[in-house]
């Protein structure tokens, strides 16, 4: 359906080959940090020296490591007014899931949930709407915004995915349902979940072996078994073992795919080979097609479709923030250095207050939120 296989999966990816060890140190909260686990982007991370907030706190744009601040409490950057932006539910000083919201320039920004329901969802403001949609004050549901209606050609029903219902996204000015492993396509997002388009077929991703192809889609590799896809040959190819030696001098030994060289611990001019992926990928995988599971039987919105689906009042949290958690929970753990600043990935988060009881898990509705991912934290291989 989307290229999601790599979240989660991999949330540090470093260059293979530093002519330097990485200096890399926790920071708590009031220390100088050079970023956090809430909001990576890729690329190569790791200055010569890095310090990372720990678990539950965001490096701020003093570069001081700050604690996430929870629903109804201030917070200073990247503000959205709910109306006329998309708000991203991250990168904000925020909880995952919670928006900056600031009306007016006059007015106090706090942490909200925005913009997380969908067309034909109950809603009591239109900033619970996802962007582009209206709380119909009349019927009582999110529907088209009167703005884009009247861009929209006779007789089209909708511009993007968002102006669609559950799994359906907007071909040719038409909501169409995506459509199950086995059935036609030309794009990879008319698959429903856990498919995708691999030679005109939706196709099951993560169940090619070592060895097979993955020129279509990265995602087809088995990552339960290790493997990923190799951007040189286009094959499913097996993590390679930590590299052992002193990596601050590639020549001596350089770090392999997943890995990053790290100063030891006992000696800062040494560097150590460390692993950047979950530490259980089996498991991760596990955990990822249980998530897909329960969107598709539950008809959940589509992903990366503009709608905040990690606010607590979202239908899919309502739904599935059970096998969300697994998965959050289950692809954010790391050993070494990295798994010290990440001791708990799920403090301050949405994950933290999972009950077994949804009542006690979710929160009256306020008004609020945008999509994922994740959180977060997400670089995709």
């Amino acid at each position: 359906m989307y290229k999601l296989t790599s979240l989660f999966i991999i949330i540090l990816y470093i260059g293979i080959s530093q002519q330097q060890c990485t200096d890399f140190s926790c920071a708590t909260e009031g220390m100088k940090c050079t970023g956090d686990f809430t909001s990576f982007s890729g690329g190569d991370l790791y200055p010569p020296e890095s310090k990372l907030c720990t678990s539950g706190y965001y490096c701020n744009n003093q570069n001081i490591c700050k604690k996430l601040a929870q629903e109804g409490e201030a917070c200073y950057e990247n503000y959205c007014n709910g109306t006329v932006q998309v708000c991203y539910p991250n990168s904000n000083g925020c909880l995952p899931g919670l928006t900056c919201f600031k009306q007016s320039t006059e007015s106090p920004a706090t942490c909200q949930y925005l913009q997380y329901l969908t067309v034909g969802q109950e809603c009591e403001s239109t900033l619970q709407c996802a962007y582009t949609l209206e709380c119909n004050q009349t019927s009582g549901l999110c529907e088209i915004s009167q703005q884009i209606k009247d861009q929209l050609p006779p007789g089209a029903e909708c511009s993007a995915a968002l102006h669609c219902q559950g799994t359906q996204y907007c071909d040719n000015s038409k909501c169409v349902s995506v459509v199950d492993a086995g059935a036609n396509c030309t794009q990879y997002f008319q698959c429903n979940y856990g498919t995708t388009c691999i030679n005109n077929t939706c196709t099951p991703i993560m169940t090619v072996g070592e060895g097979g192809s993955c020129a279509e889609s990265s995602d087809m590799c088995n990552v339960g078994e290790n493997l990923y896809c190799d951007s040189d040959t286009k094959e499913c190819t097996k993590m390679p073992p930590l590299v052992q030696g002193d990596c601050s001098d590639s020549s001596i030994a350089a770090c392999g795919y997943a890995q990053s060289c790290l100063c030891s611990t006992s000696n800062r001019t040494l560097g150590q080979c460390e692993s950047i992926i979950t530490s259980n990928l089996s498991q991760c995988k596990s955990a990822y097609m249980s998530f897909f599971t329960c969107l598709k039987d539950n008809n959940s919105p589509l992903l990366l479709s503009g709608i905040n689906v990690i606010a607590k009042p979202s239908s899919v949290m309502k739904n599935c923030y059970q096998t969300y958690c697994d998965l959050y929970i289950s692809c954010s753990q790391f050993s070494g250095v990295l798994g010290n600043c990440n001791n708990d990935p799920i403090l301050n988060t949405i994950c933290s207050a999972v009950s077994s009881s949804p009542s006690n898990f979710l929160p009256s509705i306020q008004l609020f939120l945008f999509i994922l991912y994740i959180t977060t934290i997400i670089i995709i291989l």
